[in-house]
């Protein structure tokens, strides 16, 4: 049987969870600048259709709040494994 895979540096951890949040910023920015952009020219909420235009930055937006997730949670299970 293999042994466990060993996890990152916490350091590099960190450095990831805060690329990712720093991603996960800039997409939620453009997203929101394109929706308020959209609702200032059309008077109305973006709706979902309308949204299918621009599927590319919701999946990268997506994308980067799971991997934030997945970072937070090889960062909370490190610091259990270093107190036990």
């Amino acid at each position: 049987m293999f042994p466990p895979p060993s996890l990152p540096p916490r350091y590099e951890l960190l450095l990831a969870a805060r690329r990712a949040r720093e991603a996960k910023h800039h997409y939620r920015r453009a997203i929101r600048d394109r929706e308020e952009r959209h609702r200032r020219e059309t008077g109305r909420r973006m709706l979902k259709e309308e949204r299918d235009r621009s599927e590319a930055v919701y999946r990268l937006y997506r994308d980067s709040k799971a991997k934030l997730k997945l970072i937070d949670a090889l960062l909370t299970k490190k610091q259990k494994d270093h107190y036990f």
